[in-house]
């Protein structure tokens, strides 16, 4: 077994972020969210919420969530034959996706969402790896607003916090810059950029961790009809102050996904776009159903929302305990000064850790510190 080499969140560079740089991100985003709301809008209005099986495979369904793959065909008239039908080809990826930059224009990214050939950083994306286009579609009972809920973070602790809800649990994770926060006309808005470390449990010797340098945000919009949607973008950005951790056995993976919540009477209409470039000599279709499997937690958002409100509830409970525990005459005195800054302390406390079992969520992912095993055995396959 080879060296034990330690990375995480808190020992990665300094990161430094531009003017230019955030605008980057957003005209990015601008252009992701356009890129889905297209998908949607075909899929909502045009085929009526109906999936062309012949182009999209299904990998993997649970009750009402299913995900799709888009299917490689040497039928080159089927594109044609079903030219009206939701979804795009990886060929099509491929042009539009080279031409992205030059074609597109953010101040008219949401407005412009009904215009066909499909164009953004996904079908950039999928243009360069060999891995598929994924989508999902589902439904779950319940209101936009709670999906929001359940799907918001602006912090490293809840971040990890939706990802334990979820089961979905990283290495480590880590908030690197925060650019937007709720505002009254936007309350679930949020633009950030995250690093996210994952491993392979049981697969170490044929595949090495992965990290992802990824653009987050959170926010509402509305479709070509008027409609309220929500929406969340993980979108791989490059940073120079954060270059590929190659030194450490990790390989920088890229990926693209946009969720779309709609309100549909009693239930919320899901719909998720994905694409992901492992990186490295990954097993392809290890990594589609491992993709897949991620993706089918899509419907968890309303789990996570209650889970949120019962953990702000015994949050509260535990400072309104703590304010009101018995103290002597003189420190009766001094109470009023220090009550705020003790429960500044309890939130803090609190944020990072598990309102139920006091368990430190940081250590929930890895102790602060991800172990990665650099795999150097004669016997085992060099890693993916």
């Amino acid at each position: 077994m080879g060296p034990r080499v330690k990375i995480s969140s808190s020992t990665l560079p300094r990161m430094h972020f531009t003017k230019e740089d955030v605008q980057h991100y957003r005209e990015v985003s601008d252009a992701c969210l356009a890129e889905v709301l297209a998908k949607y809008e075909e899929y909502l209005y045009q085929s009526e919420r109906h999936i062309d099986e012949r182009r999209w495979k299904t990998v993997k369904s649970r009750e009402s969530v299913v995900v799709y793959k888009e299917r490689l065909t040497s039928d080159a008239d089927l594109r044609h034959k079903s030219g009206q039908d939701f979804g795009s080809s990886s060929s099509s990826s491929n042009s539009s996706g080279a031409a992205y930059h030059a074609r597109h224009d953010p101040s008219t990214a949401v407005e412009t969402v009904s215009i066909a050939p499909l164009s953004g950083p996904g079908a950039a994306l999928a243009a360069g790896t060999k891995m598929p286009v994924l989508i999902c579609t589902a439904t779950m009972p319940g209101t936009l607003e709670d999906a929001m809920y359940g799907s918001y973070v602006d912090d490293a602790a809840s971040f990890r916090r939706r990802s334990a809800y979820e089961q979905d649990l990283a290495d480590d994770i880590g908030m690197l810059a925060t650019f937007d926060r709720p505002s009254q006309t936007d309350p679930f808005q949020f633009v950030g950029v995250t690093w996210v470390l994952r491993s392979f449990p049981g697969l170490g010797a044929v595949v090495k961790p992965r990290d992802f340098l990824l653009l987050q945000r959170i926010g509402l919009s509305r479709t070509s009809r008027g409609e309220l949607l929500g929406f969340t973008i993980t979108q791989s950005v490059p940073h120079r102050d954060l270059p590929e951790l190659s030194q450490h056995e990790i390989i920088r993976g890229k990926m693209s996904m946009c969720t779309i919540y709609r309100q549909m009477g009693d239930l919320v209409d899901v719909f998720v776009q994905m694409v992901m470039q492992p990186g490295g000599n990954a097993l392809s279709f290890f990594m589609v159903q491992e993709t897949a499997t991620s993706i089918m937690s899509v419907g968890k958002p309303m789990d996570v929302a209650q889970k949120k409100k019962l953990f702000w509830l015994m949050r509260k409970n535990a400072v309104e305990a703590s304010m009101a525990m018995p103290r002597s005459p003189s420190t009766r005195s001094s109470s009023a000064s220090s009550s705020s800054s003790m429960q500044r302390r309890i939130q803090r406390h609190e944020s990072d850790h598990c309102a139920a079992c006091k368990k430190s969520l940081t250590r929930m992912f890895s102790t602060a510190v991800a172990t990665v095993r650099s795999v150097n055995s004669a016997c085992a396959p060099s890693a993916a």
